[in-house]
Formats: structure tokens, C-alpha cells, sequence
């Protein structure tokens, strides 16, 4: 489990001004913008080997190609028709998306919503389904049904529109069905008790 408050090199005990200024710090620092030049397509700095990859990757066979000029081409050819870049640099662009996201969600988790951060700081998650381990007995009952308040307000805080929209309409549905249950079920023992009056007058006559 990723840990929010060390990707924003935060202790736990932050305040929402401290994580705002860690995030403006980072985003700014690890935003895909500032790694333009790493992603562009620079078919003359690949070596030999890079070049020949680069082409297997796309289908093209460069197997009888010797000299480097020719291979550029080829892959200025391909960058051209597909508009795909080369696999390392591929892996570096899901690595700086997947790091400014990852900050990005921290921030939203700790320094946005006080529900979000108090359900991660209690469960350790950030509103993903995932069953809370109570360990040792550490926890009393009343501060089980506390988490368990947090975690449902922290998820639902986690939601969007949509989501919250369906989540709703199944808690209603899931309501509806326990209001019938209870009335089936006091609607039979109703009956049970009638059924046991009655056998009860007729016995006395």
C-alpha cells in the first residue's frame, strides 16, 4: 500500500497548508510538461540497436539495413505514420504520469476533503473496496463503529456524481427490501398469534 503522506515527504501530522505547499511544490516539479523534451521523438540520438527495436516493435523489418542514416528513416517513417514512440520512452512517459498522479492524489486524499483524509488515516486506503483489519483487540466496539462511519463517509466522499447517484439508489433499494422483510416477518408472527389464540378458545370450550 502506498504511503500518501511520504510521496508528499509529509508526516502524518501535516496541516492542510503544509500539504497544499508540498503539492504546488511537487506537481510543478514532476508535471509531464517539464518532460517534453525526454518524450519527443529524437530518431538521431537512438543507437543501432534502439533504432532496429524501435522498427521490430512496429512490424518492419530493417533486418538487411547496415547503416544508421537508413534506419532514422525508417523509423522517422514509422514516428510518422503511427505517431508511437519508441518503447523507452514509452516507459518513461507512464513512469512521470503515473508519479504527477500519484501526487495528485495524495493531495486530494489529505489536503482537500477532511472525511477522505480521516477515512485513509483510520483504513489506510483511499476509498477502494477494501475490508478493514482490526488487530489484537487494540480497538474498542465504539471505535469500530466510529471507522466504520468514517470509512463509509470517506468512500462515498471519494465517489463522483454518477457513483454517488448509483451507490444511493442501492442503499434506498437495499433499505426497501429490509422495511418488507420486517413487515413480512411481523405480519407472520401476527398470524402465528392468532392461529395460537384461536387454538387456545378452542381448546377452553
Amino acid at each position: 500500500m502506498v504511503d500518501l503522506y511520504r510521496v508528499l515527504s509529509l508526516r502524518k501530522t501535516a496541516s492542510k497548508d503544509e500539504i497544499k505547499s508540498a503539492y504546488k511544490t511537487l506537481s510543478r516539479k514532476l508535471h509531464p510538461d517539464r518532460f517534453l523534451d525526454q518524450l519527443t521523438f529524437k530518431p538521431a540520438n537512438m543507437s543501432v540497436a534502439e533504432l532496429r527495436e524501435y522498427a521490430t516493435d512496429n512490424m518492419v523489418g530493417v533486418s538487411t539495413l547496415v547503416d544508421k542514416a537508413d534506419l532514422v528513416q525508417v523509423a522517422q517513417d514509422i514516428h510518422k505514420r503511427a505517431e508511437v514512440l519508441p518503447r523507452k520512452q514509452r516507459e518513461r512517459m507512464k513512469e512521470i504520469e503515473g508519479e504527477f498522479q500519484m501526487v495528485t492524489l495524495a493531495y486530494r486524499t489529505l489536503g482537500v476533503d477532511d472525511e477522505a483524509r480521516r477515512y485513509y488515516d483510520l483504513t489506510g486506503d483511499w476509498g477502494e473496496e477494501e475490508e478493514f483489519v482490526w488487530g489484537g483487540g487494540e480497538r474498542n466496539m465504539g471505535d469500530r463503529k466510529e471507522a466504520e462511519r468514517v470509512r463509509e463517509r470517506g468512500r462515498k466522499s471519494q465517489m463522483d456524481d454518477v457513483q454517488r447517484r448509483v451507490y444511493d439508489a442501492y442503499l434506498r433499494e437495499n433499505k426497501e427490501k429490509e422495511e418488507k422483510e420486517k413487515t413480512m416477518r411481523e405480519e407472520g408472527e401476527r398470524v402465528r398469534k392468532l392461529q395460537r389464540e384461536r387454538t387456545e378458545e378452542e381448546r377452553n370450550r
